[in-house]
């Protein structure tokens, strides 16, 4: 009965070591929605405005699509071509 215990427990820690491992943090998974969003458009430029109308429903707020577009801009995924009104540009790979 003791071993049983013993391996049970180890199954349910291990069980949630693994899930917090695999959880996405909320804001990366903003800027590669907002990435995809970039990446399916006909045109390879936005305005902020753009974004907040018509970008994925998880930016439409000003703050998750600075957040999302900061993250974006300094992972060289976007360029900001136009500091006003502000506008930017999908770049070729990131990195």
């Amino acid at each position: 009965m003791k071993d049983g215990l013993q391996l049970a427990d180890w199954y349910v820690n291990e069980t949630e070591r693994l899930q917090i491992g695999a959880r996405a943090d909320p804001r990366l998974i903003r800027a590669r929605t907002l990435l995809e969003w970039f990446q399916g458009r006909d045109e390879n430029e936005a305005s902020f405005r753009d974004i907040l109308q018509f970008g994925p429903t998880s930016v439409r707020t000003k703050a998750t699509a600075e957040d999302a577009v900061s993250l974006l801009l300094s992972h060289h995924w976007l360029s900001e071509i136009s500091p006003r009104p502000r506008r930017f540009q999908l770049m070729g790979e990131g990195g």
